[in-house]
């Protein structure tokens, strides 16, 4: 029989595998493709922020330097015209103002801009030469910001100048003048004045020494008032305005007024020490100074003496006082001492005679005198032993005399001799006697004009040089060709970033 038998074969149908494997391999690709565009995307969002913050922190770098520069800049020019410490710092103040800075390159179209602010932190309104404040500079691009701030500080520092003090002078003076009559000068005597006959000595005067006319200063030299010293601030104390007999000091004051009922005793506690006084008033009263240390005593408004002595019996090495403000007087009549040295900036100061006989006439200022004020009268017997009166504005009145030396010391003048009319007076106080060629030559006439017949010695006048080295200067006269480091009068600390609130 014949039987139809089929074997049976495993089926191996592979058709669309290949398909299935390259969806397979594409799935697995376009899932590590979104990965990496997330990655790629998050780190392109990062490195934007990182950039855009980067950016910010340098504009606000930018502008704090910016700013920091101008006011360098500001420094240097308020020192150049500034002689003192109060409108050198206000030049400056006065453009310590906020700002918003936008000097700057757009950076993927946002305009950058560097907010600035300044604030004060110490020493305004004081007579501290110092001031310091801080400053923050916030760098802005779009909705990103970041602060950085750092402090800064202004100090005021002494200008020197090159002041000229002739050598061995018992008088120099910058216009001409003439000695006649009794009056006796022992010493040099010299003038800047190139005038024919600048200097003349009648016959019946008597003058042992040199005569220097047409003096010419050296290149920087300046016959003129240094500047006047800054008055420093201390702690308050309570005026003086009772009996007080005694007072110690154990540090350095400022007191509002001293009116004094009494002698006073000032111990220095064997140190050198400062009080600065808005007003003292002696009412006839003594001050005296026991300890061995120097008194310096600043008045910043007004002195009124009125018969009181300062340190009469005391060491001539051991007080300065110094007067500020324009227009001052200072006056001492019968044995009246200001047994120190004086520095004014603008007093005029006169010598009366005490009682009637030379006994009770030695008053005076026993150290130097350097004042900007136009006129210094003597009078009578009056009689002093100053070291130096520098006074280089100022016409010398000196009238009478008592048969005695009525100025032992030196005298720097602008004229000396009889009252002061024409040309002699405070119009010109500010004027800088640096040479001989500052004379008004439309106004003289060969010495024989209406101003200089008023510079005349004549009388019973005496005056000898006795000028030494045993008391030092109250001010210092260095040279002005000394240039002040501007790294001095401006210092500043190390710019760090900030939270927005610090």
């Amino acid at each position: 029989m014949n039987v139809n038998y089929k074997k049976q074969l495993p089926i191996h149908n592979e058709t669309g595998a290949a398909l299935v494997s390259v969806l397979m391999v594409f799935v697995v690709f376009l899932i590590l493709g979104v990965s990496l565009l997330g990655t790629v995307a998050g780190n392109l969002q990062r490195t934007s922020g990182e950039r855009n913050s980067h950016a910010t922190y340098y504009i606000a770098e930018a502008g704090m330097n910016y700013k920091l520069k101008d006011i360098q800049l500001q420094v240097e020019q308020a020192y150049e015209q500034s002689t003192t410490p109060i409108p050198f710092f206000e030049k400056i103040e006065e453009n310590l103002n906020d700002e918003t800075i936008t000097a700057f390159e757009t950076s993927f179209g946002e305009q950058p801009k560097a907010k600035v602010k300044i604030k004060e932190l110490s020493g305004g309104g004081g007579r501290q030469p110092e001031r310091k404040f801080q400053i923050h500079s916030t760098g802005t691009i779009g909705n990103q910001s970041r602060t950085v701030a750092t402090t800064f500080t202004l100090t005021w520092q002494q200008k020197q100048q090159n002041t000229y003090i002739p050598d061995e002078m018992a008088v120099f003076t910058v216009e001409p003048f003439t000695v006649k009559g009794s009056t006796k000068i022992i010493g040099n005597i010299g003038t800047l004045s190139s005038e024919p006959n600048a200097i003349t000595i009648q016959k019946n005067s008597n003058h042992e020494g040199e005569i220097f006319e047409g003096v010419q200063l050296e290149e920087g030299e300046l016959l003129e008032m240094p500047s006047f010293p800054t008055i420093p601030d201390y702690p308050k104390h309570q005026s003086i305005t009772h009996y007080t007999d005694r007072l110690i000091l154990d540090q350095n004051y400022t007191f509002s007024e001293i009116n004094l009922k009494t002698d006073v005793i000032i111990d220095t506690q064997d140190s050198d020490k400062q009080i600065v006084v808005d007003q003292l008033f002696l009412n006839g009263n003594d001050i005296h100074i026991t300890g061995n240390g120097k008194l310096n005593i600043f008045v910043s408004e007004q002195l009124n003496l009125d018969g009181g002595s300062i340190n009469k019996h005391g060491s001539t090495a051991y007080l300065n006082l110094y007067l500020e403000g324009a227009g001052q007087q200072i006056v001492l009549k019968g044995n009246q001492v200001i047994n120190g040295s004086i520095f004014a900036e603008d007093a005029d100061i006169e010598l009366r005679p005490g009682g009637g006989n030379n006994q009770g006439s030695h008053n005076g200022i026993r150290g130097h005198i350097f004042s900007g004020g136009d006129q210094f009268s003597l009078q009578g017997n009056a009689w002093t032993t100053s070291k130096l009166i520098y006074m280089p504005n100022a016409h010398f009145e000196l009238s009478g005399g008592g048969g005695t030396t009525n100025i032992t010391g030196a005298i720097v003048a602008k004229s000396i001799g009889g009252k002061a009319k024409g040309n002699h007076g405070k119009g010109n106080q500010n004027k800088s006697f640096f040479n001989n060629n500052w004379w008004d030559r439309g106004n003289a006439d060969n010495g024989n004009t209406p101003g200089n017949t008023q510079n005349v010695l004549n009388g019973n006048i005496e005056i000898q040089y006795g000028l030494t080295d045993d008391v030092p200067l109250p001010v210092e006269t260095g040279s002005s060709d000394d240039k002040v480091d501007i790294d001095n009068l401006f210092t500043r600390d190390p710019i760090r970033e900030v939270n927005h609130d610090d």
